[in-house]
């Protein structure tokens, strides 16, 4: 028997089109179940899942096209072994015998292919919009101007909340990176999700912002910044491009010292381009996730002075989370150039996105693209004795700004005083963007826990409808909460409880607590919430928020 490393093949030209053209011509029409089945495949490994997917989507093949060029892959290795060395010839015999028969079948598998990809599915509009939606990681609402800043930090965002409308009360599920933008993008709060620690990810069955946009035919892209967004965690679900490694995977230490807006920007302007050139009959979704104003707080020259020129003393907001010298206490004036920093971090990425905003002009996107502006978290700074997030539930970190700009359906100045939650993005993009919004954060979810749109909200005279709760986590359960635009209740792991009245108080100074009718309340409406959300995942039967409880909350003013 002749050694498997002399097999000679005398047509390779034709042997591995003959793979190519059989392959796909089996695979195509499989497609629907080529998505699905790899998504179950490599529902814990996201990152190949994307890496594989993007180089198909790029010819437009889909994820069984990835498969078809695994066969020529393996047959190659195969005819280098001579273990199909019978079939490949006679297939070679027969594209060799007829090159005109190879190129027809060739161009018939991809006449068909093309037939059949998914059909979009938009609403039928005029003309369909582009969605932008901007997360600023760590960014406090009272620090912007258009919050009612003293310092001027957000020109830039100032004119787009003049063009659009202002959420004065935005209210975060948590306090910190990685499940409240996952509730960003599911409008679904955290222990819906399942993902309030890092140790979770995102349900194989659970709809995304981006993975609903992709089925209604918009072309879907996502460039973060932090580690936090990472993939393996599920961000990447429905994004035809998620680049989460240009920065993203940057060493964590390097990532909060850096700037790295402009290289955000950069890659967002370079996937623009691309979609313009190659994908412009279809709208498009673009997140971006900017981390230069979380800490540490190292802002570039001329914004490292702009706020406190004439500081003569040490402190730095470098090593932020691990400073000794921030604790209680901490001097007014070393205090005072902290916060300019953080100032100086904004003005940055301000002026950064004004840029980008101009960009969007000089394409003729910007007035037909539904821009929103918000963030997961704020941050304290000696509020309540602490420095940082990830510790509380209190405003100083739960409160966030949103602004939206779209001339189409938002008039220009409007500000919404109503308490909304950061769940309550998605429905809103995809009802401003006349797509069906049905079920999104809300499927299978009790009333008093939806995401609901925030599109009747924008007109004064409308009918608000209920008042939205906004719940609260910690990691999975450390601190628990419900805020009302009159009252906070917050209860920790050990049951000790916090009741502060946000309009008397809104500093969260002064604990209420006392245990009276309207805190058993608003404590069982916590309870209810955790048991709903258990009951999710194991089935058993919820415990529904009881009319009791409404109404004893309404008597006392927590609601109306």
């Amino acid at each position: 028997m002749r050694p498997c490393w002399r097999f000679r093949w005398p047509r390779w030209d034709s042997a591995v089109v003959a793979v190519f053209c059989l392959a796909p011509a089996i695979l195509w029409p499989l497609d629907a179940w080529g998505m699905a089945a790899t998504e179950w495949l490599l529902r814990d490994q996201v990152e190949l899942q994307y890496r594989l997917s993007l180089a198909a989507r790029v010819g437009r093949i889909g994820s069984t096209g990835l498969v078809a060029l695994l066969v020529i892959a393996l047959s190659v290795a195969a005819l280098r072994d001579g273990r199909m060395g019978a079939w490949v010839r006679r297939a070679g015999e027969l594209f060799a015998g007829s090159g005109k028969l190879a190129a027809g079948l060739l161009v018939a598998v991809f006449v068909a292919g093309w037939a059949m990809r998914p059909t979009p599915a938009l609403a039928p509009l005029e003309k369909v919009p582009n969605i932008l939606l901007i997360s600023i990681d760590t960014l406090r609402s009272d620090h912007l101007s258009s919050y009612g800043y003293e310092r001027p930090t957000s020109p830039r965002l100032d004119e787009l909340a003049r063009e659009g409308v202002r959420f004065e009360n935005v209210v975060a599920p948590t306090s910190w990176t990685l499940p409240s933008h996952m509730s960003m993008l599911t409008g679904l709060d955290p222990l819906l999700t399942g993902v309030y620690v890092d140790t979770r990810s995102l349900p194989p069955d659970t709809d995304t912002l981006a993975l609903r946009l992709s089925r209604l035919g918009y072309a879907t892209g996502g460039v973060v910044s932090a580690g936090y967004l990472n993939a393996k965690w599920g961000f990447a679900r429905g994004f035809d491009y998620y680049d989460d490694f240009s920065v993203g995977k940057r060493h964590f230490g390097a990532d909060k010292q850096e700037i790295t807006s402009p290289h955000i920007i950069q890659l967002a302007n370079r996937w623009l381009d691309q979609w313009q050139r190659q994908e412009s009959e279809r709208p498009f979704f673009l997140f971006l996730h900017f981390y230069d104003v979380h800490y540490d707080f190292n802002p570039p020259p001329p914004y490292d002075t702009m706020f406190d020129p004439d500081y003569k003393g040490s402190l730095t907001g470098l090593d932020f989370d691990t400073n000794p010298a921030l604790k209680p206490g901490l001097p007014q004036e070393d205090l005072n150039h902290l916060l300019s920093l953080y100032d100086g971090e904004i003005r940055h990425m301000d002026d950064q996105l004004g840029g980008f905003f101009d960009d969007l002009r000089q394409r003729g996107l910007f007035d037909d693209t539904i821009i929103a502006v918000t963030s997961d978290h704020g941050e304290e700074f000696g509020e309540h004795g602490r420095f940082g997030h990830r510790a509380t539930l209190y405003d100083e970190v739960l409160l966030v700004p949103l602004i939206v700009r779209f001339p189409a359906k938002i008039r220009a100045g409007g500000v919404v005083p109503d308490q909304v939650r950061s769940i309550d993005i998605g429905p809103t993009l995809l009802e401003l963007a006349g797509t069906d919004a049905a079920g999104f954060g809300s499927d299978g979810v009790d009333p008093l826990y939806q995401a609901r749109t925030l599109v009747p909200l924008l007109d004064p005279e409308s009918a608000r409808g209920p008042e939205r709760l906004a719940f609260g986590d910690l990691l999975g359960g450390k601190l628990r909460s419900v805020r009302t635009p009159a009252v906070k209740y917050v209860v920790d792991s050990k049951g000790r409880q916090e009741l502060y009245d946000l309009v008397a108080d809104p500093g969260e100074e002064r604990n209420m607590s006392s245990a009276d009718a309207g805190e058993q309340a608003l404590s069982g409406l916590v309870e209810s919430w955790v048991q709903f959300s258990e009951s999710k995942d194991s089935q058993t039967q919820a415990v529904r928020a009881s009319p009791q409880q409404i109404e004893t909350l309404k008597s006392l003013g927590y609601i109306n």
